[in-house]
């Protein structure tokens, strides 16, 4: 303990086994001396770039400088010994952000996923309140080679107190937003956080929620200020977001105004706001059809009758529409309708009356004959 010349210093002992050892001890100064014997069949833990891969990977960003004692040469070629610092000292996502640049949001993005595009957007966040942790979410540029696979990871990076836990934590990102990349670091888990109590932890269902919560509101700012970025987004991730009205229904509202759809009036991506925009008069429902492609769709004969009145009708082709349409009842209190129903009811127009009218007339002796 510090203090004057009664300043007592102790030494703790232990072979790592079920007893210690606590005895009196002497120091110069005050402070802590941490030493680790190493067995011999594990030295490797003892080389200098080990060490340093090991800081790099799980402590780069602890706010305590880590000094390494490190070799250094001189002109001479004469070795000496110097300390170096190993680690960053500051994560990024602990900054204010207006002091970060885009650029180094950017450089961030690609030394965390080794992606060599720019993202699309982020969020950067902190919670502060019951429970207190920092957020740092990307949108990829391009999708992954296994989105769609079993096997995909998933989940961002997980820090506890700046100490880097595990990567992929899928805990904390729903699957239908697991193209979301980025850092959690939170201030309440334990170090020894494992899979096991993260699937089981109030916590992280706080930070699951908020993590949903940003990244739909980034994607929605997205939408309404960069269209042509948003696009790009839909074109590479669309197909996965929409599972998330399939499999997390309470989303649902959230998750509709970001739908975009190709329709039979237009070849651009359309969202269900621009469609009601465009309804026509007397019109009170929001009309879709199912197909393997836009070609199928477009050439389905179930059209035919909403095409002569002019009605626009979405193009579902995706396999997962099937599902997801149906946690989308309506939207702006127009019901989302199956162009395919059987039982479709829609208001006849004169043209229409006329023509059942002559056509009943032509067949009358038929029926009657009948």
């Amino acid at each position: 303990r510090p203090g004057g010349p009664d300043a007592e210093a102790w030494s703790w002992s232990s072979d790592a086994q079920d007893t210690y050892t606590l005895q009196p001890a002497e120091r110069e100064r005050r402070g802590t001396t941490i030493v680790l014997h190493v067995r011999e069949d594990q030295s490797e833990f003892l080389d200098e770039w080990r060490l340093r891969s090991l800081v790099t990977q799980y402590s780069d960003y602890v706010s305590h400088p880590i000094l390494l004692d490190e070799p250094k040469y001189g002109e001479d070629g004469e070795p000496s010994r110097e300390l170096t610092q190993v680690n960053k000292g500051r994560a990024l996502w602990q900054r204010p952000a207006a002091e970060v640049t885009e650029e180094q949001y950017t450089e961030f993005y690609r030394h965390l996923t080794h992606d060599w595009t720019d993202p699309l957007t982020h969020s950067h966040f902190r919670i502060e309140g019951t429970q207190l942790f920092t957020g740092l979410l990307f949108v990829p540029g391009r999708p992954p080679m296994d989105l769609f696979t079993r096997d995909g990871k998933r989940g961002v990076r997980l820090f506890v107190q700046r100490v880097f836990i595990m990567d992929d934590a899928a805990e904390l990102v729903p699957v239908w937003l697991r193209f979301v990349k980025g850092v959690i670091d939170s201030d309440d888990l334990p170090l020894n956080v494992s899979r096991e109590l993260l699937q089981d932890s109030g916590i992280v269902r706080t930070i699951r929620k908020q993590v949903v919560k940003k990244t739909l509101e980034l994607l929605q700012k997205l939408s309404e200020d960069e269209s042509e970025k948003y696009e790009t987004f839909w074109d590479g991730f669309g197909a996965v977001l929409k599972e998330g009205l399939y499999l997390d229904p309470s989303h649902a509202d959230k998750i509709t105004p970001l739908l975009r759809y190709k329709t039979s009036s237009s070849d651009e991506l359309t969202s269900l706001a621009g469609y009601v925009e465009r309804m026509q008069e007397g019109q009170t429902a929001i009309y879709y059809v199912l197909g393997e492609s836009e070609t199928a769709a477009a050439n389905s004969p179930h059209l035919e009758a909403l095409a002569k009145r002019g009605y626009e009708v979405l193009y579902m082709t995706d396999p997962i529409d099937e599902w997801a349409v149906q946690a989308v009842k309506e939207f702006e209190d127009h019901p989302l309708e199956s162009a395919m129903k059987a039982d479709l009811e829609l208001e006849e127009t004169d043209d229409a009356k006329k023509e059942r009218e002559e056509a009943e007339g032509d067949l009358k002796p038929l029926l009657e004959r009948v």
